[in-house]
């Protein structure tokens, strides 16, 4: 019984003292009709009060990067919206490939008319590319590359 209680004060404390987004609107002290000239006139007042530099408090660093976090998510018209309609924003980048579940299908379709060429066209590099960031980082960091044509054999032929 103890241990079972000490677990669920654990997993208490654990989740109320993870970093999760707080809301921007608040941070910011804004409402969340506020136009984007309110927002950055809030974000300049309080970047300046609160820049590690300028103010010596122990919070200063952490609560700055919470004010340019939620600066960044409401200056950013689609982010904004987002936030508005669902109450939280993925942080991760988009760039990366996403999965498509008709992509076994668009070979015999075409495509369906509007989903994404696929990963292929998306994740092109250049030979400088390359040998300026995949290259240098090979020998500290795996990558997996793969290379393919896009040309008909057949086609080539004639």
């Amino acid at each position: 019984m103890r241990l079972s209680l000490s677990l669920w004060a654990f997993s208490v404390v654990c989740i109320f003292a993870s970093d999760y987004p707080r809301d921007p609107y608040a941070t910011l002290g804004v409402s969340n009709r506020a136009t984007i000239k309110e927002i950055k006139r809030a974000y300049k007042q309080l970047a300046r009060e609160w820049h590690p530099d300028k103010n010596t408090s122990p919070e200063a660093q952490e609560r700055f990067v919470a004010i340019s976090r939620a600066y960044e998510l409401l200056s950013d018209p689609l982010r904004r919206e987002r936030f508005d309609k669902f109450g939280a924003v993925d942080e991760t980048p988009q760039s990366g490939p996403q999965f498509n579940g008709f992509a076994g299908f668009e070979h015999f379709f075409g495509g369906f008319g509007g989903f994404e060429d696929g990963i292929f066209g998306k994740q092109r590099i250049s030979l400088r590319q390359y040998t300026h960031s995949i290259l240098e980082k090979s020998h500290t960091q795996p990558f997996l590359l793969y290379a393919y044509s896009n040309y008909c054999q057949l086609c080539f032929r004639l």
